[in-house]
């Protein structure tokens, strides 16, 4: 082998990597993803309950959570890649009616416009903490752009917080992403 084919041979090998590396980095062989928010920390890809004037984060022993003060608050999850359902799991302690939406992409419709739900309550044999659910098909329409990235906006609005005496006590929030 002369010298030339020499390094020939190591130019096609480093470009033959480098395509499988930036191949691997987007690469998720699951189906699902599972995402949380909770007050100790947030995950990788799970943006903080924003903004947070609104919100009161509580440290109790073995027990943290937020206290939402005003609404409505968002949080942010990013994708790493494509999925087209996402079932929000909300752990949260109040009488009041809390609706999840999901932000229509800006430039889609005027203004700040969200596809609301309300949350349908799963009992899961917790004490006081209630679990919420709601589930949204995820298309191009709702997928957003925040610091180059592509992700899904989400508010939870509690318009009766205004009007009744309340607390809205929110311990934690799971994102369950599936193709």
């Amino acid at each position: 082998m002369t010298f030339s084919r020499f390094y020939r041979l190591i130019f096609i090998l480093t470009i033959f990597g480098l395509f499988i590396w930036l191949g691997a980095q987007n690469f998720m062989p699951q189906k699902e993803l599972l995402l949380e928010w909770t007050p100790e920390g947030r995950g990788k890809f799970v943006s903080d309950i924003y903004p947070q004037e609104r919100v009161l984060n509580v440290w109790e022993e073995n027990n943290s959570y937020s206290k939402v003060l005003f609404e409505p608050i968002y949080f942010f999850v990013y994708l790493p890649k494509s999925f087209k359902k996402a079932e929000v799991n909300l752990i949260y302690q109040s009488d009041l009616d809390i609706r999840i939406g999901l932000m229509y992409r800006q430039g889609v419709l005027p203004n700040w416009q969200f596809d609301l739900k309300d949350i349908k309550e799963k009992n899961i044999g917790m004490d006081i903490w209630k679990n919420g659910e709601v589930e949204f098909n995820i298309t191009s329409e709702f997928i957003n752009k925040k610091n180059r990235f592509n992700g899904l906006e989400f508010i939870i609005s509690i318009p009766e917080i205004y009007k009744k005496e309340g607390d809205v006590k929110i311990k934690k929030i799971e994102i369950l992403l599936k193709n």
